[in-house]
């Protein structure tokens, strides 16, 4: 259920090992959906030194990033910081001939059923197994198997014209236009580039933010067209298997709520799934680690979530250190268990 990112890698590798997956999917296309860039970091993925790299050998999956990343610079009120090297990716995804969605597409040979919205208990009782990759909690919760949302968040985001240098990502963390998240820059071509903006979905003053943060961009841009997001749920599920089904992606609980980038345990969740049904495993097991990398990350959100600009500002200042930019470009730590230590200075006079 779902042809997205992790309904389309479950159903490649199930063709890998012979079997031919039925693919319903509500919209009318693959990637009907509006275009944005993400990323793909090493060091936030690891012990996996890189991505494309280890889907390629490992998995036969040839999926194909829009960009290196060789720049990344984060912005805080009064500081910023600059760390250059072999850094990750950039994606895109959505409506655009190179999506990570539509890369899927063309690599499967099984029938998607576009616009269809099939009942799940049908669907249980007729198939051996049933993959939901909805995208999103919402059939989880029908079925009681939801245990808690932990980040509920408003995106707010466009494309913007301009001139960019395509392997240069930019953060923002500030309280006065980003409370209590982050807004960043992610060029997908050298004229075109996402934006967004990322706060708690209840927050009323969305509009005023975001003009803030577009007055906060200096250089020359013009929006394109925008996209929003009101209430983008990420949490737990309390069961990542029950009798003949699998969740995987945003339906199981895995998408990382540290920067909301969730691509690759997107991917992987699915992977374990195939894995599972194939090799007869134990899902809930195999996906231990991704349910630990969760916790982490969200500890990590709710840290940076609540530092002041001040905060912000010791923060970003630490990050010009020459030891910390080794650290960030060498590809044995995660990138959320290293900003948590940079974090723990700040962490204990939150409150």
């Amino acid at each position: 259920m779902g042809a997205g990112l992790s309904g389309l890698t479950a159903a490649y590798k199930l063709e890998n090992y012979g079997f031919q997956p039925i693919i319903f999917e509500k919209r009318e296309k693959v990637g009907a959906r509006f275009v944005n860039a993400e990323a793909m970091m090493h060091f936030i993925n690891s012990p996996i030194k890189d991505v494309f790299y280890y889907l390629s050998l490992e998995h036969k999956l040839p999926l194909q990033p829009t960009f290196p990343i060789s720049k990344l610079e984060f912005y805080s009120p009064q500081e910023k910081a600059t760390i250059a090297g072999d850094i990750g990716y950039i994606t895109i995804r959505g409506n655009y001939p190179t999506s990570l969605e539509k890369q899927l597409a063309k690599l499967i040979n099984s029938k998607i059923n576009y616009e269809q919205e099939p009942d799940y208990q049908k669907l249980k009782n007729e198939f051996d197994k049933v993959i939901i990759a909805t995208g999103d909690p919402q059939i989880t919760k029908n079925l009681k198997q939801w245990q808690k949302t932990d980040v509920s968040v408003k995106i707010i985001g466009a494309t913007i014209k301009g001139n960019f240098e395509v392997t240069t990502v930019k953060m923002w963390l500030n309280q006065n236009f980003a409370p209590q998240g982050y807004a960043y820059l992610l060029p997908f071509e050298e004229k075109l580039a996402s934006i967004a903006l990322a706060t708690p979905y209840d927050i009323v003053d969305w509009k005023e933010l975001w003009q803030k943060f577009l007055n906060q961009l200096n250089f020359n841009f013009e929006v394109k067209d925008t996209f929003q997001i009101d209430k983008y749920e990420i949490g737990k599920s309390k069961t990542q298997a029950f009798d003949n089904t699998y969740l995987v992606g945003n339906a199981g609980g895995f998408i990382m709520p540290f920067l909301g980038f969730g691509q690759f345990s997107a991917i992987e969740s699915s992977l374990l799934a195939v894995e599972a049904i194939t090799q007869n495993k134990d899902y809930n097991q195999l996906t231990k680690r991704l349910r630990r990398d969760y916790q982490a990350s969200y500890k990590l959100r709710k840290i940076i979530g609540a530092m002041s600009n001040q905060h912000y500002d010791k923060l970003v200042k630490s990050l010009n250190n020459k030891l910390v930019k080794q650290l960030f470009l060498q590809r044995k730590i995660n990138l959320t268990k290293l900003i948590a230590w940079l974090s723990t200075p700040f962490a204990s006079r939150l409150n």
